[in-house]
């Protein structure tokens, strides 16, 4: 017997497999014709490695900065300094690179730049909540008008979808983020680009 059920596709366009991560992120920038492209990385990607470097060389022209530092569970503080890198950048296509806490962050930050959240107090009027009912609650509000291309390094799983989750630091609490168009607009899975996750990494995001 089949149970009545139905099936809500995201809004992202593609998934490339096995082309390098640099080609791919080129490729797509400039079939969206963007011309100011944020990289959010991650900090020892950035750091510690030339993976970073050849996206930033493939995009030439287009790259408008880089920006690092975001921690595990992505705290809103990180989340609200990159957005306002971002900003500063005048961004028009993001792309991250790196685990979950970097996904998590690329795709709230997009609604960050949409909606001029400046402060951490602004978030609250985003967040998924439950009401005095046990009710959930989930903000309706518009999608961003700057999309990301999301370069995973974990297999947390995130970029498949539009849930978020960014630290309230004041309550040591994860809080939800979602909406339909934060979901990134293309993925890149690249093999080679996840050398650099040490194993323990890699086995506990599975």
């Amino acid at each position: 017997m089949v149970t009545a059920s139905q099936v809500m596709l995201t809004a992202t366009e593609r998934v490339t497999l096995g082309v390098p991560a640099a080609e791919a992120v080129a490729h797509e920038a400039a079939a969206r014709g963007a011309s100011r492209v944020f990289i959010l990385a991650s900090s020892f990607l950035n750091r510690q490695t030339d993976e970073i470097r050849r996206i930033e060389a493939a995009l030439g022209a287009r790259h408008a900065a880089t920006h690092d530092g975001i921690q595990p569970h992505a705290p809103r503080s990180d989340v609200l300094a990159a957005a306002n890198a971002a900003r500063a950048a005048g961004a028009d296509l993001v792309v991250t690179v790196g685990g979950g806490s970097v996904t998590d962050a690329g795709k709230i930050l997009l609604i960050c730049l949409k909606h001029n959240i400046t402060t951490i107090e602004q978030f609250d009027d985003y967040r998924v909540r439950v009401d005095d009912t046990g009710a959930m609650v989930i903000p309706d509000f518009a999608g961003p008008d700057v999309r990301a291309i999301c370069v995973p390094t974990t297999l947390s799983g995130g970029e498949f979808n539009p849930l978020s989750g960014a630290t309230d630091e004041a309550i040591k609490m994860k809080q939800a983020y979602t909406q339909r168009e934060m979901v990134p607009v293309c993925v890149v899975l690249d093999p080679a680009i996840t050398v650099h996750t040490p194993e323990w990494l890699w086995l506990s995001t599975g």
